[in-house]
């Protein structure tokens, strides 16, 4: 069974060239049709860059990118407070840093909706509260404490402790942020192609020769990674540094615009929000499964046991939603790394091969700006703002 993307709403949303419309050589070959990709293509070709991108599936951001929740959330899975105990205040206010100037650069394309996002509490998550707002807002992402009364109250909701609001987040449709991106790269001279699967690429003294499924050969100056979790197979380098995590996500009927923002809850692992003014979408509840989803690849099924758990919430928080049977229910499958931070630059010893990857489902808050640092690298020689633990140079060791 093939399971759609709602945010896609036609078959031919973000179609591109055949393989064969792809020139023999270009000045960078960008794998991967996400939104990493996407944004590297928009911003290397209006540079005057010939760039060529290449998708191994039927259209672009068919990945996680097109399928995520839309949730346009700053920083990485951890909160700062967990983020600054685990790499210390100062790399941990670079990544906040990083990920607001993302949020900047697609509000300024007129795509964000900044609603704010309310990050409710559960459990054990209802004692740290009021320490991760101080920590955010002493770091430069300002945040507010909630009331559990007030909580429960703008979420019609039931049992949630206090939240913490942070106003600078929000909401995008993904499609439409990827579909922006894939026109501004047509509009400045950038082939974008689908169907075309990378199986081998080879070093020269001139650059990067990378071989298609079809036999093709491309010849590049630079290759840009940023095909998420299946540049393990792809590179050797990669491949004990990235994995797949599936996340599963359901749309339901709802009363008119029931969420005023974009939410979250059990430290992130749970997540909802507004799809259109008579349906949301409701995901999350991975913890469920033995493995918590990690090394799942296969995003055209959803497993029942999560399906049975987000319906158990839910009944438990928002007990009004439940009485609907879901629109929809997809998958998407996200590319952690192995140590839970993005994989932004050239591999070491390797400048040819620059490597934009591993958003740990996070992309919406960072694919756009770790674009911006590759374009910035690759045409000037240096990215500055770049946050320390996101270079490849932190696997080496000795």
């Amino acid at each position: 069974m093939k399971l759609p993307s709602p945010w896609f709403r036609s078959e031919d949303a973000l179609t591109a060239s055949s393989p064969d419309a792809l020139p023999a050589t270009i000045d960078v070959l960008i794998i991967g049709g996400g939104l990493a990709g996407l944004s590297a293509a928009a911003m290397l070709a209006e540079a005057g860059v010939r760039v060529a991108l290449i998708e191994a599936r039927d259209r672009l951001a068919a990945s996680i990118s097109g399928r995520a929740h839309g949730n346009a959330l700053v920083g990485l899975a951890d909160d700062p407070l967990r983020l600054k105990r685990a790499i210390g205040e100062t790399a941990t206010r670079e990544i906040l840093q990083f990920s607001l100037q993302n949020l900047d650069m697609i509000d300024e394309m007129g795509l964000l909706d900044r609603t704010g996002c309310l990050a409710a509490t559960l459990f054990d998550e209802v004692k740290e509260v009021e320490d991760i707002v101080d920590t955010s807002s002493a770091l430069g992402l300002p945040a507010t404490l909630w009331s559990a009364e007030r909580v429960n109250d703008t979420l019609h909701g039931i049992g949630f402790g206090p939240g913490r609001f942070t106003p600078a987040e929000g909401r995008l449709d993904p499609a439409a942020l990827s579909q922006r991106l894939a026109d501004r790269a047509r509009a400045a001279g950038a082939v974008l192609a689908t169907h075309a699967r990378l199986v081998d690429t080879r070093d020269t003294p001139n650059g990067v020769v990378a071989t298609l499924h079809t036999g093709q050969t491309l010849s590049a100056e630079i290759l840009v990674l940023a095909a998420g979790w299946s540049l393990q197979q792809l590179d050797p380098w990669l491949g004990d540094k990235l994995y797949p995590v599936r996340t599963q996500m359901m749309r339901l009927t709802a009363p008119p615009d029931r969420f005023a923002t974009a939410c979250t809850a059990q430290y992130g692992f749970t997540f909802w929000r507004q799809f259109d003014a008579s349906s949301v979408v409701f995901g999350g509840c991975r913890w469920v499964t033995p493995e918590m989803e990690a090394g799942e690849t296969d995003d055209t099924v959803v497993s029942p046991r999560i399906a049975e758990m987000q319906r158990k919430v839910l009944q438990q928080r928002f007990p009004d939603l439940a009485a609907h049977p879901p629109i929809d229910a997809w998958t998407g499958i996200m590319t952690f790394s192995c140590d839970g931070l993005p994989i932004v630059g050239p591999i070491p010893g390797r400048p040819r091969y620059v490597v934009c990857a591993g958003f740990n489902g996070r992309q919406t808050g960072l694919a756009v700006r770790a674009a911006r640092a590759i374009t910035d690298g690759i045409l000037r020689g240096r990215a500055d703002g770049v946050p320390r633990y996101f270079t490849p140079g932190r696997f080496v060791t000795g």
